[in-house]
Formats: C-alpha cells, sequence, structure tokens
C-alpha cells in the first residue's frame, strides 16, 4: 500500500508542478472545473483502497 501511494503522491507533484506552470505562463484555470475533477479522483482512489 505504501509504494501506490508514494506513486500516486509523486503523481500529483509532477500534476501540480505542471500546472503551477501553466498559470505562471498566464494561461486560466477553472477552479470549480478542477475541484470537481479532484474530488472524483479522490472519491475513486479511496474507493479503490477501502
Amino acid at each position: 500500500m505504501g509504494e501506490g501511494l508514494q506513486e500516486w503522491e509523486e503523481e500529483i507533484q509532477k500534476k501540480i508542478a505542471v500546472g503551477l506552470a501553466s498559470i505562471e505562463r498566464g494561461n486560466v484555470v477553472d477552479g470549480e472545473v478542477v475541484m470537481a475533477r479532484l474530488s472524483k479522483k479522490l472519491r475513486k482512489a479511496r474507493e479503490t483502497q477501502g
């Protein structure tokens, strides 16, 4: 379980870095869409682990 979680955390960190770089370039991000997608992914991750 720890290995999978570590890989998932590394993937999330990479995605955050990409997202921040996009924001710095002036790209607009729809916060509601991002939060909806994140909530869905977190819910899915909890279901697979629980």
